[in-house]
C-alpha cells in the first residue's frame, strides 16, 4: 500500500467467536522471530475472554478467532484461525510466567500469502537506547473497533512512559504508560517513537530525521480505581451504596522480552503435540479442523 507507514500494516482486528457468533474484539499484530516464523501476537484474554489467572477455574469464551487482512490492492478479507486443534490448544504461552498476558499463534504461510502486511521483530529496536519516564510512546490498535474501515488501517494513540522502564513494575515484567486506551486496544503493540533523534545509555546523542522506532511490548490493560460511593436520596433520607470504577489512564505493557522468549520456545515439529496447559474448553467445539499435519512452517 503506497504512502502508508509500515507500522500501520503490522496490526489486525481480532474477533473472538464461539460457534460462529462474535464474543469480543481486540488487537493483534504480526511478529517474525530469528528463524523466520511469523506469529500473530495478542493477549491471552483477547483469545480466551478470561484472565491468565482464571485459566484453571473458568472456560474460555470462544473456539476460534477471525482476523482481518488486506490484500495487495488494499481490499479487506478475513481468515479464521481455530483455537483448538485435536487435543491441543492453538497458541503458545510463556513457558514460566503464568501471569504474562501474551500469546503467540504460529501462522501457516498460506494465511498471509495474499496479504499486504508488515511485522515486528527483535530488530525493531534501537541498541542501547536510553528510556526514562515521560519518553514518548505510541500504541496502534482498534479502540472499540474504531478504524479506517475503507482502507482497513488502525488508529495510532500517543502517550508517554509513566514508570522506570529498566525496572519490572510491581515485580512483574511490565512497563506503565500514561495514555488513554479503550476496549478493543488490548493486544496493541507499544513503541517508543522519536522524530528528532535519541540518546543512548553510553551518553551518545543521535540526531536523525524521520521516525526512530523501538518496540516496547504488548499492551494489555488499564489500571482502574475501584471504590464505593454513598449517595443520599433526598426524598427519604436513605443512603445507597454504589460501586464506582474509574480509569487512571495508566496502561500496562508486557515487556518485549517475554514475547521473544515465547517465540524462542516454538518448535514446528512438536507444536501439535505440545503440552496442554491448564485450560478449560468451551462446550461447543469448532466445526472444522485445519490440516496442520505434514505442513511446512
Amino acid at each position: 500500500m503506497q504512502d502508508v507507514h509500515g507500522l500501520s500494516l503490522i496490526t489486525t482486528l481480532v474477533n473472538l467467536r464461539l460457534n460462529g457468533k462474535s464474543d469480543s474484539i481486540g488487537t493483534g499484530f504480526f511478529y517474525k522471530n530469528e528463524k523466520d516464523f511469523i506469529f500473530l501476537v495478542t493477549n491471552y484474554h483477547v483469545i480466551s475472554g478470561i484472565k491468565p489467572t482464571d485459566k484453571t477455574t473458568k472456560a474460555v469464551h470462544g473456539d476460534e478467532i477471525v482476523i482481518q487482512l488486506r490484500n495487495k490492492d488494499g481490499k479487506v478479507y478475513s481468515e479464521r484461525i481455530p483455537l483448538f486443534v485435536g487435543d491441543s490448544h492453538n497458541w503458545l504461552e510463556h513457558p514460566t510466567d503464568e501471569e504474562a498476558d501474551i500469546v503467540l499463534i504460529p501462522l501457516l504461510p498460506k494465511v498471509l500469502e495474499n496479504a499486504d502486511f508488515a511485522y515486528v521483530s527483535n530488530k525493531t529496536a534501537i541498541n542501547n537506547l536510553l528510556l526514562y519516564p515521560s519518553s514518548p510512546v505510541v500504541m496502534i490498535g482498534y479502540p472499540y473497533g474504531y478504524r479506517d474501515t475503507k482502507n482497513n488501517l488502525p488508529i495510532w494513540k500517543t502517550g508517554s512512559l509513566a514508570s522506570e522502564p529498566e525496572y519490572d513494575f510491581d515485580g512483574k515484567k511490565l512497563i506503565v504508560v500514561d495514555i488513554s486506551a479503550f476496549p478493543g486496544m488490548s493486544g496493541s503493540p507499544a513503541f517508543y517513537v522519536s522524530h528528532s533523534g535519541y540518546s543512548t545509555k553510553s551518553g551518545d546523542i543521535y540526531m536523525r530525521g524521520g521516525m526512530n522506532v523501538h518496540f516496547l511490548g504488548v499492551y494489555a490493560s488499564m489500571q482502574m480505581l475501584n471504590s464505593d460511593l454513598f449517595l443520599e436520596q433526598v426524598q427519604n433520607q436513605s443512603n445507597f451504596k454504589v460501586s464506582h470504577s474509574e480509569s487512571l489512564q495508566l496502561g500496562h505493557v508486557w515487556k518485549a522480552q517475554l514475547l521473544e522468549e515465547i517465540a524462542d520456545s516454538f518448535d514446528p515439529d512438536t507444536y501439535l503435540n505440545h503440552f496442554m496447559r491448564k485450560v478449560i474448553r468451551p462446550e461447543v467445539q469448532p466445526s472444522f479442523l485445519p490440516k496442520f499435519e505434514n505442513t511446512r512452517w
